[in-house]
């Protein structure tokens, strides 16, 4: 049992596949919905991220939005947990609590 707050593993591992597109930094699961391939062995395209299994691509929500080999459509129906992130004082900061993210508590010693 963990305490209150506590994410979980994979939530935590999530980190490793952190960070892309032009201006925003992005955090999703750790791993590729179709097979469990770890997503931080993938790579960025454009403002998506790419599984390196069998290509299925992401967004930074956590939708799937292409799946090679697959059905028209099919990819609507699949999604990875997402994490909203935020920049500040050149540091990222994720959520990985349940439920909605709470307010950002800025500290002004350092803005």
């Amino acid at each position: 049992m963990h305490g209150p707050g506590h994410a979980g593993d994979d939530a935590v591992r999530a980190v490793h596949a952190l960070s892309w597109g032009k201006r925003a930094c992005h955090l999703v699961a750790f791993r590729c919905a179709h097979r469990g391939t770890q997503l931080s062995v993938g790579w960025v395209e454009e403002d998506y991220l790419r599984c390196r299994y069998h290509g299925w691509k992401y967004d930074a929500a956590g939708r799937c939005v292409v799946q090679p080999g697959e059905d028209p459509g099919a990819a609507d129906k699949v999604r990875i947990h997402s994490y909203p992130t935020r920049e500040y004082v050149g540091l990222i900061f994720a959520y990985l609590g349940d439920g909605a993210t709470p307010p950002f508590q800025s500290l002004p010693d350092l803005d």
